[in-house]
């Protein structure tokens, strides 16, 4: 990666923290980059992750999750299409699981769910990778950030996120 490279994805990563409605899902979704970082940077000897784990750590970026996995990817040579699609992939499967855990499907129907998304997360794919400019990073999901915000002040919480 370039200098040019470092300050784009500063911006890009700021950018993300800043659309994140909730301070609950800004703090998740920092929290978990570090813990990628923290894992993956030594395992996987990723110069990328290490770079941006010094930027985190003197708090220049706050470290997205997303933006973490995507350096992380560029410290193996990941294709960015095949990173973009795994990240995405991983994100319905965590949600499925979700399901899984709170007894709304079984095992086998979450697989099958997985399976019937798959041209989906190819279109979100591809959705993802004709945003060219930081400011093309938006938010459009009132109900999902009012059920957040309202979990933010539960008092009883399913998940910590």
């Amino acid at each position: 990666m370039t200098d040019g490279d470092w300050d784009r994805l500063i911006e890009v990563d700021r950018r993300l923290h800043a659309i994140k409605l909730n301070r609950e899902q800004r703090t998740a979704s920092a929290r978990t980059g570090r813990q990628v970082l923290d894992i993956a940077g030594p395992a996987f000897e990723s110069a990328p992750a290490a770079r941006l784990a010094g930027l985190v750590a003197d708090r220049a970026t706050p470290g997205n999750h997303a933006v973490v996995v995507g350096a992380v990817h560029a410290g193996l040579g990941t294709p960015v299409r095949d990173a973009v699609a795994c990240d995405l992939f991983a994100f319905a499967a965590s949600c499925t699981a979700a399901t899984v855990r709170l007894g709304r499907v079984d095992f086998r129907r979450a697989q099958g769910l997985l399976r019937e998304i798959r041209p989906d997360v190819a279109r979100a794919t591809e959705t993802a990778l004709a945003a060219t400019d930081p400011r093309d990073l938006h938010t459009s999901t009132p109900a999902a950030d009012a059920v957040s915000a309202a979990h933010e002040r539960a008092e009883a919480r399913l998940f910590i996120t």
